[in-house]
Formats: structure tokens, sequence, C-alpha cells
């Protein structure tokens, strides 16, 4: 049974890499841009994920949002699922104090040194 992960990042450009990064590790990867979409995803019936990677900050200005949310939502969820807060900035002790399994920079995701 293939493994699904959802992938929320605002920024375009990460999707096709990471899809292209998860999918030759034989990966099913779902893509949301906002916490609201992931949040609806998850709590839709789509679950399980193995998997659920979110951005730390996800919109601009007034319309802010941030992956923390995201990681409530799963935990509420589906305890077991893997979570993974990622950032071009350090916010390691945000991820530690929502609940995410792991906190990565977003180069060393896309190096494709971190396995899930």
């Amino acid at each position: 049974m293939t493994k699904r992960i959802l992938f929320v990042d605002d920024m375009e450009e990460m999707h096709g890499r990471v899809r292209i990064l998860f999918s030759r590790r034989g990966y099913k990867v779902d893509y949301v841009k906002t916490a609201e979409e992931a949040i609806e995803k998850i709590n839709s019936g789509d679950m399980p994920y193995y998997a659920v990677v979110t951005d730390f900050e996800l919109g601009k200005g007034n319309s802010l949002q941030y992956g923390t949310e995201v990681i409530r939502a799963v935990r509420k969820r589906d305890p077991s699922t893997l979570v993974v807060l990622i950032s071009m900035e350090n916010h390691e002790e945000e991820a530690i104090t929502s609940g995410a399994d792991e906190f990565l920079f977003k180069k060393e995701l896309l190096s494709g040194r971190y396995l899930l």
C-alpha cells in the first residue's frame, strides 16, 4: 500500500520539487496551500496520512496562518501521524511546543537527505 503525505506550503515552487522528491521514494503526495485547506483535508476522512509536512508561515499580511494550527488538527485527529514542520527560518521551538515530530529547514528537506 502506498503511503500518503499531505504537504502544506504556500510557495508554488516547492510543490513540484517535493512531489518529485517523495514520488521517487514511493509516496503519494497531496498538496494544499493554506492551513484551512489542510485542516479540511485532515478532518474530511481522507486520513490516514502517513505524514503531514507543513510550512510554519502560510500566507502573507492579514491572511497569515501558521503550520502550528495544522499540527494541532493532526494531533487531534490521529496522534500517530508523523508531523514535520518546515521553514526557511528557525522555528524549532514552535515545532516542539506544538507537537511536531521534527523540524527541518526547507533546504534540508529539498536536499533529499531527510527520509520519512
